[in-house]
C-alpha cells in the first residue's frame, strides 16, 4: 500500500513539473519574443537618430555655406562651427546612443579631424555669450543640438546687417 501511494506521488510531481516546465517554456518564449521585437525597436530607432543627425548636419552646413557667401571672415568659431557641423553626426551617434557625454564626444571627434584642442574648444566657448557656453554647459544632446543652431545664428545676424 506505502508502495502504491508513493508511486502516485511520484507520478504526480511528475505531471506538476512536467507542467511547470512547459508554462516555463512558453513564459520564456514570450520574454524571447518580446526582447527580439525590442532589439528590432532599438535598431529602427538608432537608425532613424542617425538618419535625423545626418539630414540635420546638411541643413547646418547649408547654413553656413550661406553665411560664407556674405561674409569674408574666417574666424575661429566659423572654424569651429564648421569643425562641429563636420563630426555632428558623429557626436550625435555617440551621445544618443553610446551614452557618452557631449564633451568626451566632441573632444575625441575633433581631435582626429582638426586642429583643435579640448583648450582651445573651451577658449573659444568662453568669448562666447552666456545662452551659448549654457548650451554648451548642459553636456548632453538637446544642449549639443542648441550649441550647434545658436553658434551659427550670431553669424547670421551680423553678415544680415551687413547687408
Amino acid at each position: 500500500m506505502f508502495l502504491i501511494v508513493g508511486f502516485s506521488a511520484l507520478i504526480l510531481i511528475t505531471f506538476y513539473l512536467f507542467y511547470r516546465a512547459e508554462t516555463f517554456k512558453k513564459e520564456l518564449n514570450i520574454y524571447k519574443a518580446r526582447f527580439s521585437h525590442s532589439q528590432s525597436t532599438s535598431k529602427h530607432q538608432s537608425e532613424m537618430i542617425v538618419l535625423l543627425a545626418h539630414s540635420q548636419a546638411e541643413l547646418l552646413k547649408n547654413k553656413l555655406n550661406q553665411l560664407r557667401n556674405y561674409t569674408n571672415e574666417e574666424t575661429e568659431t566659423i572654424k569651429l562651427a564648421e569643425a562641429l557641423i563636420s563630426q555632428y553626426s558623429n557626436i550625435v551617434n555617440d551621445v544618443a546612443l553610446k551614452s557618452q557625454s557631449v564633451s568626451k564626444s566632441t573632444e575625441k571627434y575633433l581631435q582626429r579631424s582638426t586642429s583643435f584642442t579640448s583648450t582651445e574648444i573651451s577658449q573659444i566657448i568662453a568669448r562666447q555669450n552666456n545662452e551659448l557656453k549654457y548650451a554648451w554647459q548642459q553636456n548632453n544632446l538637446e544642449g549639443f543640438i542648441r550649441f550647434c543652431g545658436l553658434l551659427l545664428e550670431p553669424l547670421q545676424t551680423n553678415s544680415s546687417s551687413a547687408l
